[in-house]
C-alpha cells in the first residue's frame, strides 16, 4: 500500500509520516512556504519526507503555485459552486462557466518558472532524491502557462536544465524517485509481513 498525503491537513501528515515504516509520497502538492495554500506542505513536513524516504511531486494547478493565483481561485469558488449546484455532475458546464468568468476576469497564470522555484524549494530542503512531478490535469480547471498538457513536461526539465540541474538530476524528477518509493514499499511490506501478522488494532468512533 502506499500512502498518498496529497489535501490532508498538516498535522495528519506529521501523524502518518510518525506512524510509517515504509516511503510516503505527495501525488500533487507544493511548498506551503512559497503558496500559502491549504493543500500545500509545510517546510518541517518537507523536512521529514526526506529522513521517511519519500517523494513530493509538484503539481502544475495554477492556485497551488502562488499566493496570487490563489487568492484569485479563492474568490472565483462561489463562481464554481454556483455551476456545480446548477449543474449537477456536468463537468463540462462547469468548465463552461469557469471560461465565461475568466473571460471577464484574467486570471494570473502561474509559468513553468514558478513550478521549478518549487522543485528548487524541495530540493534546498529534503534534496533532488525527494522530488518528483504530479501535473494533475485530470483534476484541474487551472493549470501553469506552458505546461498545458502531458507533451509539455519538457518545458519544465529545460527549465530545471537551465537553472543547473543535471540530466541525472531531472532523470530522477522525471520518474527514478517515484519507481524508488514504489520498490522501497513493496520491500517493506515483504519485510514486515515475515516479521508479524496483520493489525487487529479497531478503530472507534
Amino acid at each position: 500500500m502506499l500512502v498518498d498525503l496529497s489535501h490532508v491537513s498538516p498535522d495528519t501528515m506529521r501523524h502518518a509520516l510518525g506512524m510509517s515504516e515504509a516511503p510516503v509520497f505527495f501525488s500533487h502538492s507544493n511548498c506551503r512556504t512559497l503558496c500559502d495554500h491549504v493543500r500545500n506542505v509545510p517546510d518541517d513536513v518537507i523536512e521529514t519526507v526526506r529522513e521517511n524516504g519519500g517523494v513530493v511531486m509538484v503539481t502544475f494547478v495554477s492556485p497551488f503555485l502562488t499566493n496570487e493565483s490563489a487568492a484569485y481561485w479563492k474568490t472565483a469558488e462561489p463562481v464554481r459552486e454556483q455551476a456545480e449546484r446548477d449543474h449537477p455532475g456536468d463537468l463540462d458546464a462547469v468548465a463552461g462557466a469557469l471560461e465565461a468568468y475568466r473571460a471577464e476576469h484574467p486570471e494570473p497564470r502561474p509559468t513553468v518558472a514558478d513550478v521549478a522555484d518549487h522543485v528548487d524549494h524541495l530540493r534546498e530542503l529534503a534534496g533532488v532524491g525527494h522530488i518528483g512531478v504530479g501535473g494533475d490535469f485530470d483534476g484541474t480547471f487551472a493549470i501553469a502557462d506552458g505546461l498545458d498538457d502531458v507533451g509539455c513536461y519538457p518545458n519544465l526539465f529545460a527549465e530545471l536544465l537551465s537553472r543547473g540541474y543535471s540530466e541525472d538530476d531531472v532523470a530522477k524528477i522525471s520518474r527514478e524517485n517515484i519507481l524508488g518509493v514504489m520498490r522501497s514499499a513493496e520491500a517493506t511490506a515483504q519485510r514486515l509481513q515475515a516479521e508479524r501478522g496483520p493489525s487487529r488494532a479497531v478503530l472507534s468512533g
